[in-house]
């Protein structure tokens, strides 16, 4: 579902984005099944907690010490500040910044571990290279098709049906996955 969110600055957003590349703050996300698939939490349990909270040992989102993460209010302040500002969400959860390099991909997967069939999540491209792809099947495993990215674009995805991404551009693409209260 397309989401009308605030303007905001793709080339600031992205200057600092380097910066935590250059400080190689970027994380493993899930393993060698996903290549090229990291991850910088913005807002959650640590820069590097990429997971979700049962994974640290908590019971619920309620329970969950989210709070920014020093590194990104040390070097991502307009993130920061466009995320406090922008009333996307009443509380936030997890605010990670996913990182798919070039000739990456992201296997076949849904993230609905207890099979609720009900999760969402808001996706925000900060930009989404040409030969970057999103493909979804529904819950009978059928065909339901490719998001249509395009920066500065966000979708509200329905993470519990089966989803891929592969990144067949020679450029790394960035997308901010937004959880947390309305």
């Amino acid at each position: 579902i397309p989401v009308d969110i605030p303007d905001f600055d793709s080339d600031v957003f992205l200057k600092e984005i380097q910066t935590l590349e250059n400080l190689n703050l970027f994380t493993d996300h899930r393993g060698s099944q996903h290549p090229g698939w990291s991850s910088f939490v913005l807002h959650g349990l640590g820069y590097d907690k990429t997971l979700g909270y049962e994974n640290y040992g908590y019971k619920n989102n309620a329970e969950a010490p989210y709070d920014w993460t020093a590194e990104a209010i040390t070097h991502c302040p307009n993130l920061v500040e466009y995320f406090k500002d922008s009333g996307i969400k009443k509380r936030y959860h997890r605010l990670r910044i996913m990182k798919l390099a070039p000739g990456g991909y992201i296997s076949i997967h849904d993230d609905d571990p207890q099979n609720f069939k009900r999760q969402w999540a808001l996706n925000i491209a900060v930009n989404n290279p040409k030969d970057c792809e999103m493909h979804f099947w529904n819950d009978d495993y059928e065909y339901a098709g490719q998001v249509p990215w395009a920066p500065k674009k966000a979708f509200l995805i329905k993470i519990h049906w089966k989803h891929m991404v592969m990144n067949l551009s020679d450029t790394v693409r960035y997308h901010i996955i937004v959880h947390g209260e309305v």
